[in-house]
Order: C-alpha cells, then sequence, then structure tokens
C-alpha cells in the first residue's frame, strides 16, 4: 500500500484525504442520526410504559371498587334474606308428615287396599 501512495501526485492524495474526511464525516452524521432515533424511540418506549403502567393502576382501581361493591351487596343480601329454618320437630310434622301421608294413601291406592 505505501507503493501505491508514493506513486501518487499531491492533487491525487489531497482528493483521497477529503474523500476520507467525507467518508468520516458521513458516517459520523449516520451514528448521529441512529443515536437520535435511538434516543426517540428509547423516549417513546418510556411514554409508552408510563401509559400502561397508568392503565393498569386503573384497572387495579376498578377491580378493586367491584370486589368492594360486590362485598357491599353480598353484606346487604345477607342482612336482608332470611336465613332458612332450621328444621324442629314441629317443622317436620308440619311439612313431612302430609307429604308422608299422601304418598302412603297413593301408594295405598296402587296396591288396590
Amino acid at each position: 500500500m505505501a507503493e501505491a501512495l508514493d506513486s501518487l501526485d499531491e492533487g491525487d492524495l489531497r482528493a483521497l484525504i477529503v474523500m476520507s474526511i467525507d467518508a468520516v464525516r458521513q458516517q459520523m452524521t449516520e451514528y448521529k442520526d441512529k443515536a437520535a432515533t435511538d434516543e426517540s424511540s428509547m423516549l417513546k418506549l418510556q411514554k409508552e410504559k408510563r401509559e400502561l403502567l397508568r392503565q393498569r393502576e386503573e384497572q387495579d382501581q376498578r377491580i378493586a371498587a367491584a370486589e368492594a361493591h360486590a362485598k357491599a351487596l353480598l353484606e346487604e343480601f345477607k342482612n336482608v334474606a332470611p336465613e332458612p329454618p332450621v328444621p324442629t320437630d314441629a317443622w317436620q310434622l308440619w311439612v313431612r308428615e302430609p307429604a308422608r301421608e299422601a304418598f302412603n294413601v297413593q301408594t295405598d291406592a296402587y296396591r288396590g287396599q
């Protein structure tokens, strides 16, 4: 390569140096543009991340509000709805015995008694 440089005259060397400098400037410009694009992309991603976090917080708040509302409705329902009756001997006689008698009557009628 040294022989090739020795064979060039001063004008050719200057043109080679200018071309090298232009190539370096072009690369620097490309790197700066890429860095600006990367920075812009990074800022855009950070903005999207903040937006997603805000949406997540809103969703968590809506879920918490819905859970609280459901618990309040459940408590209200518990206070309004009566407890089911506890079977007692009197209750069994009042409800079950007539049903048993009706069943026995139907069974006896089927058997021909």
